[in-house]
């Protein structure tokens, strides 16, 4: 049984205007342009007949990118070398509610917001006051200001991105995956190795944001006062996602493994702080519709091994996230980044916070310090290739 979502409804009405099946033109009472909208609302207000009023657009629509500048005044914006001037790439969900105000609250100045349709760019440059909002995404490169570019756009362009990026050294954040695949992640590394030969080389970093959990550091802390190798069992309560959904686009999203497991993967590989030498997948093919639950057995050098269990078919009302780490015949254990607690470790105390810390703000953070310090990337760019090429 395939769900009616709205997406799908909406989709079965496009196709029936499209092929003549379904007319609305009769709906229609009246037609304005964009620039006579009073017009439309004096009508909607008034006494008057209507039924359905269009309103065109297409009169001031050409093929050239626009750009429209914003009249903000940011007292801390600096064309220091020292200071982090921002251009995001990419206007999504994920940017508005957690990387812009991420950067906001780490002190970065934003510049420019772009992306291939206007109204998000638009909406989010005045509500987090940018300079400018573009459709024209070349800009952000061509920017002598800026020092940074934020990528969060979908998987298939970020390798573009960062190599376009970095040949115009600039510093770059971007959402995970670095890349989707072996020729791309070639690339990247090319692109990054020419750097060396600069002065002041840019920072490349992937949102790896779990390993700055506050929770996290914590248990990291104890695991490194363990002994001997360790065992981490890593559970993803991930949920389902339509099948019709770009991530699991081969082409377009690389499918849940390459699109979201590579968070799990550096977490655990973190917390073991151990080269990778291994790795293994199981899946659950059989009923599994989007083939989407798989667990990941993870061998490390130092002798430790990790379990990694993404699950697509739990419920919803079972916490996302559980981390438990065994070692030394001690055990600590993260439940969903609230609750950190141990078995077997004398005088640790446990933790319990009101609110999830997943490490978006200090990730963020951490990258802008190591702009504005020159110091280098908070993640080595040798785990980012580590754990994407395995």
């Amino acid at each position: 049984l395939v769900r009616w979502t709205e997406k799908r409804n909406m989709r079965a009405i496009v196709d029936l205007l499209s092929n003549k099946k379904l007319s609305v033109n009769n709906l229609i009472s009246h037609e304005f342009k964009v620039d006579q909208f009073q017009k439309a609302y004096e009508l909607l207000l008034g006494k008057n007949h209507y039924l359905g009023i269009l309103i065109r657009y297409e009169d001031l629509i050409d093929n050239k990118k626009k750009t429209i500048k914003l009249d903000y005044i940011d007292s801390k914006y600096s064309r220091g070398p020292q200071k982090t001037n921002v251009n995001f790439i990419g206007a999504g969900n994920y940017c508005r509610t957690n990387l812009i105000p991420a950067f906001v609250k780490s002190g970065a100045c934003l510049s420019i917001i772009s992306s291939n349709t206007g109204l998000n760019p638009i909406d989010l440059a005045r509500k987090f006051k940018f300079k400018e909002a573009t459709t024209n995404i070349n800009s952000c490169f061509e920017d002598q200001i800026s020092n940074t570019i934020v990528i969060c756009t979908r998987h298939d362009s970020h390798a573009k991105y960062i190599i376009e990026a970095l040949n115009c050294k600039k510093n770059v954040f971007v959402e995970k995956p670095i890349c989707l695949n072996i020729d791309e992640l070639q690339n990247i590394k090319r692109a990054y190795y020419e750097t060396f030969k600069e002065k002041n080389r840019p920072i490349l970093m992937v949102g790896f944001n779990r390993r700055f959990s506050p929770l996290v550091i914590k248990m990291k802390d104890q695991i490194q006062k363990l002994s001997g190798p360790k065992s981490l069992i890593y559970t993803c309560n991930a949920g389902f996602v339509e099948s019709n959904n770009w991530i699991h686009d081969i082409r377009q999203g690389g499918g849940r493994l390459i699109g979201e497991a590579c968070h799990f993967l550096d977490l655990a590989r973190f917390l073991i702080d151990s080269k990778i030498k291994n790795i293994n997948k199981s899946s659950l093919s059989k009923g599994s519709f989007n083939n989407d639950t798989f667990t990941l057995h993870v061998e490390f050098m130092d002798g430790s091994i990790a379990t990694i269990h993404y699950i697509s078919i739990g419920s919803k009302s079972f916490p996302k996230e559980r981390i438990e780490v065994f070692a030394n015949e001690c055990v600590l254990q993260l439940d969903n980044f609230r609750k950190l607690r141990s078995w077997g470790i004398k005088n640790f105390t446990n933790f319990r916070n009101i609110k999830q810390d997943k490490g978006q703000n200090n990730c963020v953070k951490s990258f802008v310090k190591a702009i504005e310090s020159g110091s280098e990337s908070p993640i080595p760019f040798d785990e980012l290739i580590e754990v994407q090429e395995f």
